[in-house]
């Protein structure tokens, strides 16, 4: 039968209010930060080196989607507590309403006190080294304690004993359940075997999917083989096949476990943030000996991965798109130079140079030994066979190029060049023409007369401007002339960066 109803007072509201509110801040910052964008926090990361008891717990904690939801959005069990006390209250089913309204502290203080006891339990084992960069994200959960307090003082009674009956026995109830989630369920079963890793799925979106998208297609089991796989260090897509796996003692579920304090750190932060960042590049080190641990994350969050790596985010098309919008606003900012005669063939383009710099006139593969070493000692340009190395002065940037074809020797230009040079190359199928480490660039066949020899001759200015440019567009300049001919020999014409 219900009891008599009384009225609530409005300190108890404003209490519950202020429960709630504290319980969801977090949840908003994060939101916030996400959309507005946050100054970025400092942290400290260092390499796990060995596994406690106090962290096994943790790793079999953070293992269990429903805890990573409670933890992460535990406003989801105070608000409806808050609600549900309410209404029995003004019902008059004061009972109901104590054992509703004293869920959400007790689990307040479940989730705020947890992973802060296990870090105080490896303390004193000496085993904090098994947290590494775990070690402050695991602290914040003390934050909820606030939000813990107001609920409780807004559930203060006449009667000390019920109540303290009812938190015991809540406690009780949240510890109980908590202790089934992370109880030992036996022998794990790996699933990252090496035959499982050769037969792993993988993404293969089409071309107006997402990477993302792609991976959310896959079965939660799939994605977590994929996954897996990857943090031990197996290539999915590779020609090769499996790699060597790397960090061998851990089970698959410390790597699951570490994998989802991964994509928590990723929903919660902006990309970005320093602690994350430093988060990110110590877990590689242990996941995959170095490699991008955003793309390895993203086969368990693919939706918080693809905030912090844009790619994953992109479509094959809407990557080809913006590549050549790209490759527009680079072109137009390299005006094509002078040249002397009517080449036969001839185009202008901001090539892209990758790490190292510099890039190739060749026909296939090199026939005498690959020249790059000796243009770095040179400092320009160096040729053996059928290929020529030329150097730029940037790396990982845009040069402006143009390339010229002629029948017959044209007239040499010295006027407005830094440096001039020229050397032989043979090109025995006709097909000499630029490339580079990353791509063919779409640009003429050099060879204007077919298979054969040629002199090849390259103009440059602008190098030490570009070294000294803060501007993504092109700054440096080169102009390759090839024509027929014979000498095999190098020659200087100018050189006035000495």
């Amino acid at each position: 039968m219900a009891e008599e109803s009384a009225p609530i007072s409005r300190t108890r509201l404003r209490l519950w209010w202020a429960a709630v509110a504290l319980t969801a801040l977090p949840l908003a910052l994060g939101m916030a930060a996400t959309l507005l964008g946050a100054p970025d926090r400092f942290g400290f990361a260092s390499v796990a080196t060995k596994v406690c008891q106090g962290w096994q717990a943790e790793m079999r904690l953070a293992s269990e989607p429903a805890w990573a939801v409670l933890k992460g959005v535990p406003v989801v069990v105070v608000g409806p507590a808050f609600a549900g006390w309410v209404l029995s209250r003004r019902r008059g089913l004061h009972r109901a309403a104590a054992w509703i309204g004293w869920t959400a502290p007790a689990f307040l203080a479940v989730i705020a006190l947890t992973e802060p006891a296990l870090v105080a339990f490896d303390g004193v084992q000496d085993c904090l080294d098994a947290w590494g960069p775990m070690l402050g994200f695991s602290l914040w959960p003390l934050y909820y304690l606030l939000p813990a307090g107001c609920a409780v003082a807004a559930l203060r009674g006449s009667r000390r004993r019920p109540r303290r009956r009812r938190a015991l026995g809540a406690v009780i109830m949240t510890a109980v359940l908590l202790a089934a989630m992370t109880a030992d369920r036996g022998a794990e079963r790996p699933i990252s075997e090496p035959d499982a890793c050769a037969n792993a799925p993988s993404a293969s979106p089409v071309a107006t999917e997402t990477p993302a998208q792609a991976i959310a297609r896959l079965p939660r089991p799939r994605r977590e083989l994929a996954f897996l796989c990857a943090a031990r260090g197996s290539s999915l897509t590779s020609p090769g096949g499996l790699r060597p796996a790397h960090q061998e003692g851990r089970s698959d579920q410390d790597l699951l476990a570490m994998g989802r304090r991964v994509c928590d750190a990723l929903g919660r932060t902006a990309p970005g943030d320093q602690a994350t960042a430093s988060l990110l590049t110590t877990v590689a080190q242990e996941w995959t000996g170095g490699e991008d641990v955003t793309r390895t994350a993203a086969y368990l969050c693919p939706d918080a991965a693809a905030r912090w790596s844009p790619r994953l985010g992109r479509s094959a098309r809407q990557e080809a798109e913006e590549a050549a919008r790209y490759q527009t606003r680079m072109n137009a900012a390299c005006a094509r130079p002078r040249l002397a005669g009517a080449p036969t063939r001839q185009a202008t383009t901001a090539l892209f140079v990758g790490e190292g710099g510099g890039y190739y006139a060749s026909d296939g593969e090199p026939t005498a030994g690959d020249p790059f070493n000796a243009a770095i000692g040179d400092g320009l340009i160096s040729a053996a066979g059928n290929t020529a190395a030329i150097m730029t002065e940037i790396e990982d940037g845009p040069v402006c190029l143009t390339v010229a074809a002629y029948r017959h020797r044209p007239p040499l230009m010295l006027r407005g060049w830094d440096r001039v040079a020229e050397v032989g190359v043979d090109s025995p199928h006709g097909g000499l023409r630029v490339t580079t480490m990353e791509e063919m660039p779409r640009l003429p066949i050099l060879a204007s007369t077919g298979p054969g020899p040629y002199r090849l001759r390259v103009y440059v200015r602008d190098r030490e401007k570009a070294e000294r440019s803060v501007s993504d567009l092109p700054v440096e300049r080169h102009l390759i002339v090839v024509f027929p001919g014979r000498s095999t020999k190098t020659t200087v014409y100018r050189n006035a960066e000495r």
